[in-house]
């Protein structure tokens, strides 16, 4: 989305900004493809993928696309199973949690299992930063979401539910549609 792509673009603004041989960490760009989006906008995703790739060891990145399993899917839920379709505000909006939260989460997992084996000397109280392209101006409900899990080390820093050994950042929270 337009966020997540205004949060990629700052990082790698942040990384251009550093000397290539002062590049020592590994910086992760997981992006989602849902299966339920139109053909030009899948295309459109893997084109700027396979870009960010070209980059990929200068700026020491590594690109993961995820996507739900068959049992997670849009299509096995509501045509399969009957489930009732996702449309907000409906309480019935599974499909962000199904179809790209788990799919990101197994790899996260991974991520931090190679990064607590790479770095021995785990003084930092987190072993990884998630930036996230959330802001409060989205809706009532993201806003809520973000303050729920808001930390208190600064207005752009949260607290990951699912992963204490990640600091959330939230580097365009503030800013407005």
């Amino acid at each position: 989305g337009k966020d997540s792509s205004l949060v990629l673009a700052l990082v790698f603004e942040a990384i251009r900004r550093i000397p290539q041989k002062a590049r020592q960490k590994v910086v992760h760009i997981v992006s989602s493809d849902t299966k339920v989006e139109t053909r030009k906008m899948t295309n459109y995703l893997l084109k700027n993928l396979r870009l960010i790739k070209q980059h990929a060891a200068a700026y020491n990145l590594r690109v993961h696309l995820v996507q739900p399993n068959v049992k997670q899917s849009f299509f096995y839920n509501v045509i399969g199973k009957g489930m009732v379709a996702p449309k907000p505000p409906s309480p019935f909006q599974w499909c962000t949690e199904r179809m790209k939260i788990l799919p990101m989460d197994h790899v996260v997992i991974d991520i931090l299992r190679e990064q607590r084996q790479l770095d021995c000397d785990l003084t930092n109280a987190h072993d990884a930063y998630m930036f996230v392209g959330s802001r409060l101006d989205e809706s009532a409900r993201r806003a809520a979401n973000i303050k729920k899990l808001a930390s208190d080390e600064g207005e752009l820093f949260g607290i990951n539910p699912t992963f204490k050994e990640i600091k959330m950042v939230y580097p365009v929270k503030f800013v407005a549609t």
